[in-house]
């Protein structure tokens, strides 16, 4: 931080977010670091990359450090948030949920082109009944 000034910049707090992860084991620190500023912000990603200059809010900085807190206790960043994308679709997760996994992901591609085979091989126009 800049001692000419008493507030740090959302850079400085992905800096200091991002050590703090890293020291604590966690492998994905930067990432992790930068969700979890968007959540306290209530900002996309992308968006926390449009204010990374900008001098942070106090109440910004202590929020963060809090999410900062839960996650080197190794929280999945789902539970912290809330949230999670399964499929480009958002789902709310609770503790009391299990956390799609990309893995989930793939397993039902595998099962949509197996549906869409064994539908391509139905006989179309009449009922399997009818064909008897």
């Amino acid at each position: 931080m800049n001692p000419a000034r008493a507030l740090p910049t959302y850079a400085e707090l992905i800096a200091d977010a991002t050590a703090r992860l890293a020291a604590a084991g966690i492998d994905t620190a930067r990432l992790d670091a930068e969700v979890l500023l968007g959540f306290a912000l209530e900002v996309s990603r992308s968006a926390v990359y449009a204010r990374l200059p900008e001098l942070a809010a106090p109440e910004i900085a202590m929020r963060l450090s809090g999410l900062v807190d839960r996650r080197t206790r190794r929280e999945p960043i789902a539970y912290i948030t809330g949230v999670q994308e399964f499929w480009s679709l958002p789902f709310a997760v609770t503790p009391t949920v299990l956390i799609p996994r990309p893995e989930t992901e793939l397993l039902v591609e595998i099962v949509r082109a197996v549906a869409h085979g064994w539908r391509a091989a139905l006989p179309r126009g009449r009922s399997a009944a009818q064909q008897r």
